[in-house]
């Protein structure tokens, strides 16, 4: 690939690579995007295809820390650290700790919510590209409890909080939720709609946006692993991938829970751990839910698609760890027929696992590090890397062509890390 004017390499072509390489190139610009598999399989293949800018809630709330203690002792917990001897870990745990603090976690509130929000706008625009061509539904998100006082905390720790800064709430009892979806089991008590919501499915959103960048001319080079990069100064000269060497004037690094190793070629420091999160296909019951049902009380999300209901979820801070135990498989079954109906053979049609990029702060890296005048990172999306791929990929548009920023970036910044 040779070098020219505004030309752009993308490296990571999940759903955020994705985003930023179509931006980019609405931007005027001409992008290459590469990955070292096959575009759109790892984190934005499995994941339960949430669009939600209800989750403005980071993860370091206060008492976060407690449940984090408690999972060393319970290797069923859905949120769980697994002990193991590996500094990296601890430093992130223990930045993660300091940072669950009612103050702290009203800002990233605040910070997460803009992003939330303009990536909600985004995505209504880019479904009209003509061949992008993915299941997507508005209409909400349903969160429902068996314990009514699970559901009056749930409501006292988080629905107060939101509904505070503007999102969309509704409590219901039983009666309202039978009438809302059906396929929900007669022992929920009760719940919380979520209107703003959507959900799409992943596979095709990411199949399809491919397609649409092909047919505008983006470049997109598959198995092409990155393998080192050449820095000369404050600027990177090229990148050396399993395909040879490749240049551009700008490159993008979406890598997603690989990013640290940016450390060993670039100096920058990305403080991402792999949250590994699992996912199985159903077949879909004789009454399934017509909109995504979240279970608070077992962290557990199932989500109707054409053919199939995803159950998934589950955080594991476990390294790289990319197996997938059939007691996990059968915990997300089992806590699904609680609160849903499950069809007759709950054999899955599909397992899968992968690494969640997690940031000690609950806040994504959108940014280009001061000491590289052509480097950008889009990575540390944590779970929203569906719901925020679009504002991402506009923000690096901006960023790239050294406009301002359509909304303030600042707080995603790669340098706050130091």
């Amino acid at each position: 690939m040779s070098s020219s004017p505004n030309q752009v390499l993308v490296i990571g072509a999940g759903v955020v690579g994705i985003a930023c390489a179509h931006y980019l190139h609405r931007a005027g610009l001409k992008v290459a995007l590469i990955d070292q598999a096959e575009p759109g399989q790892a984190c934005s293949f499995g994941n339960c295809g949430l669009i939600c800018p209800s989750h403005i809630l980071p993860l370091t709330m206060p008492g976060a820390v407690g449940k984090g203690l408690r999972s060393l002792f319970d290797q069923q917990a859905t949120f769980r650290i697994k002990p193991q001897a590996r500094l990296a870990l601890y430093r992130w745990l223990y930045q993660f700790a300091r940072r669950c603090t009612a103050e702290q976690a009203r800002q990233s509130t605040l910070n997460l919510q803009r992003i939330l929000d303009a990536s909600m706008a985004e995505y209504r625009g880019l479904l009209s590209y003509p061949r992008i061509a993915a299941t997507w539904r508005e209409g909400g998100t349903l969160c429902v409890f068996r314990s009514e006082h699970a559901l009056q905390e749930y409501e006292a720790s988080e629905v107060v909080l939101q509904r505070e800064l503007g999102v969309g709430a509704e409590l219901l009892d039983a009666a309202a939720i039978n009438k809302l979806t059906p396929g929900i089991s007669p022992h929920v008590r009760g719940g919380v709609l979520f209107r703003g919501d959507a959900f799409v499915q992943p596979d095709q959103l990411t199949s399809s946006w491919l397609a649409q960048l092909k047919a505008d001319g983006v470049t997109v080079l598959e198995n092409t692993a990155l393998q080192g990069i050449s820095v000369a100064g404050p600027r990177i000269k090229s990148v050396a991938t399993s395909k040879g060497d490749l240049t551009a004037d700008q490159y993008v690094f979406a890598l997603g829970s690989w990013s640290p190793q940016l450390k060993q070629w670039l100096g920058v420091n990305i403080p991402i751990e792999p949250g590994k999160g699992y996912s199985v296909l159903v077949d879909r019951p004789v009454n399934t839910p017509s909109l995504p049902v979240l279970f608070p009380e077992r962290n557990i999300v199932a989500t109707p698609f054409a053919q199939s209901v995803r159950l998934g979820s589950i955080m594991e801070f476990a390294g790289y760890d990319g197996s997938i135990p059939e007691w996990r498989v059968n915990q997300l079954i089992g806590a699904a027929a609680d609160y849903i109906e499950m069809p007759v053979d709950r054999s899955p049609r599909q397992r899968w696992t992968g690494w969640r990029p997690m940031t000690w702060d609950s806040l994504p890296i959108i940014g280009r590090p001061r000491q590289l005048g052509n480097a950008l990172i889009a990575a540390g999306h944590n779970m929203l890397g569906m719901t925020l791929a679009p504002a991402t990929g506009r923000l690096i548009a901006d960023l790239a062509m050294e406009r301002a920023p359509f909304i303030d970036s600042h707080a995603y910044s790669p340098d706050r890390f130091g």
